[in-house]
């Protein structure tokens, strides 16, 4: 460890404060984060559908929106089993006393973390067996009080929920530190939403080449959303419609196909 003198005896005395105070230390390092924005952001989309209505989109297009990362092959692995999505740096594992409690007491949520259910119940509450989630609120002890989430209860829109961790009766939640996204050259991330009453089929070309076909469901199902990551010569990709309508891209950015059929196949969505 490296000590810099930078003050005397009070600059001392709070650095000594920072390296015993774990939980200060983990909320310092994320101030004005992306958490922060993804409060902001679902703060202003409360009653509103992101992406197309499941839980996952809405983490997904917030971190997109915000910065953060959002590939799932850049995140990790899912763990501990397959759909149980990895959002970013873990915080801590909270299960039932039973089966280990809470793994990272010191650790602290904060408001913007992305929190990964599996088979959760909180008493009379009983959440979809795989559920995915974005801290609104933290107590006093750094656990969620509150979160964002969409489909909750069958409403296909984002909502603020109350959470009581101590309720927590079967199953377990991750909590996640977002992570800064990388965009490096000639590579491309991006998502493709359809708000059109019937499934649509796209191609991804890379100059005349084809990269990808996709097909994407109808409009408010949990297929109406595609996440996209690919690498390029140099050549921007465009996504181009069955109807003939094409979108040359920005990478970080999401695009929709429209619910009314015009001139546009497709759009940039305004972040």
């Amino acid at each position: 460890m490296i000590i810099t003198r930078i003050g005397g005896w009070r600059s001392y005395r709070l650095c000594l404060y920072l390296l015993l105070s774990p939980i200060t230390v983990l909320a310092q390092e994320s101030s004005g984060s992306i958490g922060d924005k993804a409060v902001a952001y679902l703060n202003a989309h409360l009653d509103q559908r992101v992406g197309g209505g499941s839980a996952w989109h809405m983490a997904t297009e917030t971190l997109r929106i915000c910065g953060g990362e959002f590939i799932p092959d850049e995140l990790g692995t899912d763990s501990p089993w397959d759909g149980d999505r990895v959002w970013g740096t873990l915080v801590a594992r909270i299960g039932t006393a039973q089966s280990g409690g809470d793994s990272s007491p010191q650790s602290a949520a904060l408001p913007g973390d992305v929190i990964q259910f599996r088979s959760a119940e909180f008493g009379t509450v009983v959440l979809p067996e795989v559920f995915t989630a974005v801290v609104a609120e933290v107590n006093e002890a750094g656990r969620p009080r509150s979160m964002f989430a969409q489909n909750y209860n069958r409403v296909r829109s984002v909502k603020k929920v109350d959470l009581d961790v101590t309720a927590l009766t079967s199953g377990w939640m991750r909590i996640y530190r977002p992570k800064a996204r990388i965009d490096r050259p000639d590579e491309w991330k991006f998502t493709v939403v359809n708000h059109r009453g019937a499934a649509q089929a796209y191609d991804v070309l890379v100059g005349i080449d084809i990269d990808s076909s996709n097909s994407i469901d109808k409009d408010n199902t949990y297929g109406s959303f595609r996440v996209h990551w690919l690498r390029t010569d140099g050549t921007v990709p465009n996504l181009w419609h069955y109807s003939g309508g094409s979108f040359f891209m920005e990478t970080g950015k999401g695009y929709e196909i429209p619910s009314a059929t015009d001139d546009s196949s497709f759009r940039q969505l305004a972040d």
